[in-house]
């Protein structure tokens, strides 16, 4: 039963990047918008942010990681249209487990989300980004970044199961955006009101973040990754057999 949902899964993760692929101008905006905003935080806010012991390239690298996977992710509005139009009808009389559908959609989610990753790393060497740590902790990294990225993924596929409407999850994505901003993603948390700093220095996003730069750039990378991967497992947790269900009633 666990073999055949596994193939299931990656027969759904591949149709999912086909049409992914037969969509260049989804895959032009998913690219292009993340280095765009990698290159305006660079150059707007590179000599205004004072990051003590480090260069504002090298601190800024995780978040915009972090900002594409929040961002470029296209999981909760494939899924609202393939509800909305019928396709999952088409798939629930098929010989396969619901849930095959919605890991399928994540995998694929994941394997855009990697590309981006490689895509912004490989900019960030060419104007100057620098590795600061062990080698161990630096090809942590990539994998701790998977992990927050699969979580990301369950969420917007939970987002999309609710919504049902590809418009609708369009614009609940973006309420992810607070935790990003409210976050040492661009800015120190010291330089935050009183009353943000302690929410900012613990929500999920934070400690992603702060987990990826401690790891690159050296610090306690063990303290921030151990955290990072207990939020990801209490996520995964509560967000995977939600969405199931939610989608086994929809």
């Amino acid at each position: 039963m666990v073999t055949a949902g596994l193939a299931d899964t990656l027969v759904l993760a591949h149709r999912n990047l086909r049409r992914l692929l037969r969509t260049p101008r989804l895959i032009v905006l998913s690219t292009v918008q993340p280095v765009l905003f990698f290159l305006l935080y660079l150059w707007v806010f590179g000599g205004a942010v004072d990051t003590p012991g480090m260069s504002y390239l090298d601190y800024l690298m995780p978040a915009v990681v972090v900002q594409a996977i929040l961002t470029g992710g296209t999981t909760a509005v494939a899924v609202a249209v393939d509800l909305h139009s019928g396709m999952v009808d088409r798939f629930r009389s098929l010989p396969i487990d619901a849930w095959t559908i919605l890991a399928g959609r994540t995998i694929a989610d994941l394997t855009r989300a990697a590309f981006v990753t490689a895509l912004l790393v490989g900019l960030g060497f060419a104007l100057g980004y620098g590795l600061d740590n062990d080698p161990l902790w630096i090809l942590c990294a990539p994998l701790l970044m998977l992990v927050f990225a699969f979580l990301v993924s369950w969420l917007l596929v939970l987002v999309g199961v609710i919504v049902g409407d590809p418009e609708t999850a369009q614009l609940a994505g973006l309420l992810l955006l607070p935790l990003l901003f409210a976050s040492s993603a661009f800015v120190p948390i010291s330089t935050m009101p009183d009353w943000l700093q302690p929410f900012a220095e613990n929500q999920p996003v934070n400690v992603a973040v702060t987990a990826l730069r401690t790891m690159t750039q050296g610090g306690d990378a063990a303290h921030w990754a151990w955290l990072s991967i207990a939020w990801a497992a209490a996520g995964a947790a509560i967000l995977i057999p939600v969405a199931t269900i939610a989608f086994g009633r929809r």
